[in-house]
């Protein structure tokens, strides 16, 4: 019983903590020890672990915050451990981010590429497995585009752009993981400079097959998905925008925003020709 008043409390005090964005909260809650024997109860225990690995990235401590993922990860139901492990994966990102040393991204590109094998490897990937593995694609595009490895990002971006979305599936639960990622295949495609793969992992992403593929342009498509305001979109661009060292990341990204910024047209043709 004393195990489950401790989860709830520490629970209560995380879920304050980030409502009201006060971080001596989140500190208090991070005290809370895990009691004895918490293992016993597998669920809650892979819960408490992951959702302290999640306040540890808030803090920068992205050591802290990978060491809780993988203590946890055994424990973690089947039902959930490929969001789980895609979570575990997409921790990598913010330490790859705040560095400007080649071997020290290339180290967490991999580590995050290792958690989305586990990822892979689940047999049960939840109601919309096509969706789950297209998430998967475009975070495993993303983290090899950082890693140096062109042509499994383009092979990972191939599996993505031709998963079709049914338009049911905006009304789950798994789409909010869905969209998460969908964002990092983008931006691996603008890096890549492939306006098909783009074009298609939109098109196909979004459930937008009423556009005409043959005629729209790739930058034509992007442009109209952040005119539009499409959160996802505009989160991994802001991400980009805010980058450390955004051209040691993504040097073609960099120079296809600078495009953007411009609105000049023919240079974002130009780029994707």
């Amino acid at each position: 019983m004393e195990k489950l008043e401790e989860y709830y409390r520490y629970s209560r005090s995380v879920k304050l903590g980030l409502e009201v964005k006060n971080e001596q909260l989140l500190r208090e809650a991070l005290e809370i020890k895990i009691p004895n024997n918490m293992e016993k109860k597998p669920e809650k225990y892979a819960k408490w672990l992951s959702s302290r690995a999640m306040v540890f990235t808030k803090f920068g401590e992205y050591e802290n915050a990978i060491a809780e993922y993988m203590k946890g990860y055994k424990y973690c139901p089947e039902q959930n451990r490929w969001e789980y492990c895609l979570n575990w994966a997409a921790s990598h990102i913010a330490p790859i981010c705040g560095s400007a040393d080649g071997k020290t991204r290339i180290e967490y590109a991999k580590k995050g590429l290792a958690a989305l094998r586990l990822s892979i490897a689940e047999r049960y990937m939840g109601r919309y497995p096509q969706q789950v593995q297209s998430s998967i694609s475009n975070l495993q595009a993303y983290l090899n585009v950082i890693a140096g490895d062109k042509k499994k990002a383009l092979s990972a971006l191939r599996v993505s752009s031709r998963t079709t979305t049914p338009h049911e599936f905006f009304e789950t639960s798994e789409c909010n993981v869905y969209l998460a990622h969908i964002g990092k295949g983008v931006v691996a495609s603008i890096e890549l400079k492939n306006g098909d793969l783009l074009k298609e992992i939109i098109i196909n992403g979004f459930g937008l097959q009423n556009l005409n593929r043959k005629i729209i342009k790739p930058y034509e498509i992007l442009v109209n998905m952040v005119s539009q305001n499409i959160k996802e979109i505009l989160a991994e661009f802001e991400a980009l925008f805010t980058m450390n060292n955004l051209n040691v990341h993504f040097p073609n990204s960099k120079k296809f925003f600078s495009y953007y910024q411009e609105q000049d047209k023919n240079k974002m043709e130009k780029y994707f020709q």
